[in-house]
C-alpha cells in the first residue's frame, strides 16, 4: 500500500485473482483478503494453474462442485445409501457430482458384486443399482480407486 502501484492495487473494488500451481495456496489467500480490512473482491483459479493448463490441453479434470467419497459397503449400508442419495440430491440441484469409490466401495463397480451381492439399504433408499444408475443417467462422475479395486479381487 506504500507505493502507488500498491495502492492502485489495493483500491477499494479492486478484483484480485491469486493462483498457484494447484489452487490450495491461492485458495487461503483469497480467504484472508476476502475476511480483511480490504475493501477488494478476491478470486482464485480454482485447481490452480496446473488444472488450467490441462483443461487446456483438453484434458478431463474433476469438477468438484459435489464430491462424495464412498468407502463403507456391507459393514455400514445406510452410510453408504445415504451418500448415493445425497450425491443424486446434488445432481438434482444442477450441480456437477463426482462419486468415487473407494476401500469396500469399488465392489460396487464389479459385474461379480452385481450378480452376487448382500448389500440392502434402509427404508426408503431405493436399491444400490438403482441409486447408481440415477447417478448415471444424470451424467454423475464416477471415479474408482484401481489400487482399492485389486486388493478386492
Amino acid at each position: 500500500q506504500r507505493t502507488e502501484d500498491g495502492k492502485k492495487l489495493l483500491s477499494d473494488g479492486a478484483k484480485l485473482c491469486f493462483i498457484c500451481p494447484r489452487g490450495g495456496r491461492a485458495k487461503i489467500t483469497a480467504d484472508w483478503f476476502y475476511n480483511s480490512s480490504f475493501n477488494v473482491e478476491p478470486y482464485y483459479l480454482k485447481g490452480g494453474l496446473t488444472e488450467f493448463k490441462e483443461q487446456e490441453k483438453g484434458k478431463v479434470v474433476i469438477d468438484d462442485d459435489f464430491l462424495m467419497i464412498l468407502t463403507k459397503l456391507e459393514d455400514d449400508p445406510e452410510k453408504c445409501g445415504v451418500g448415493l442419495q445425497l450425491t443424486i440430491a446434488a445432481a438434482n440441484k444442477g450441480k456437477t457430482v463426482t462419486l468415487v469409490l473407494m476401500h469396500d466401495a469399488t465392489r460396487l463397480a464389479t459385474k461379480s458384486y452385481a450378480k452376487d451381492n448382500k448389500l440392502t439399504f434402509p427404508e426408503p433408499l431405493k436399491p444400490w443399482n438403482e441409486l447408481l444408475k440415477t447417478i448415471i443417467s444424470k451424467m454423475g462422475n464416477i471415479y474408482c480407486c484401481n489400487t482399492c479395486l485389486k486388493i478386492r479381487k
